[in-house]
């Protein structure tokens, strides 16, 4: 039982557990824990069912996208899939965001896969940043700040490649698979 719920607060919804990663239409729902431009970074609390802060990046650093994560996915790291969505403006932690997904960026920290999906609102939000295609300089700023970031706090990360929108909905896919199967040690 989370803490907050003894004192009959009420909580907002589990994320990760009661949220559904695509809806009836197809379209991603990315749940936003980081804004762009902020430099504290946020996640998801299975256990508190809370967003919290989980680090503080330096000066100079900030997350350049929205990021979030697909709910009711494991990637291979165990975690929710990560997503970034290409966005003028922040949104805000706990923000609902529905999105296509434009690609994959594909990662290794510390040998671990970590790939991240790109995607881009969807509907009456839809993109006005890059609608026909993102330019090969936007995935190279992502991946030199997660290079950048990881290498800050001791670990190695490098892209190893990128998707397409279709490997991209593969990964989703497999990542639904990984959050309904029993994890195995």
């Amino acid at each position: 039982m989370p803490i907050l719920r003894r004192y009959n607060i009420a909580v907002m919804t589990d994320f990760v557990r009661d949220f559904e990663p695509l809806g009836e239409d197809g379209q991603l729902r990315i749940v936003i824990d980081t804004p762009k431009g902020n430099r504290n970074k946020y996640k998801w609390d299975e256990k508190l069912e809370l967003f919290r802060l989980t680090k503080v990046l330096p000066p100079g650093f900030a997350f350049p996208w929205n990021y979030g994560f697909l709910p009711r996915t494991r990637s291979q790291d165990g975690d929710p899939l990560d997503a970034i969505v290409l966005m003028e403006e922040p949104a805000f932690c706990g923000c609902v965001i529905f999105a296509r997904p434009r690609a994959i960026l594909r990662m290794e920290s510390d040998g671990d896969r970590n790939d991240r999906i790109v995607a881009s609102p969807a509907g009456a939000h839809d993109d006005r940043l890059y609608v026909d295609e993102i330019p090969d300089r936007i995935f190279d700023e992502i991946g030199v700040f997660f290079e950048g970031y990881h290498r800050l706090r001791g670990e190695k990360t490098k892209t190893i490649g990128r998707g397409d929108a279709e490997d991209a909905m593969a990964e989703i896919r497999a990542a639904m698979a990984r959050y309904l199967s029993p994890i195995t040690s």
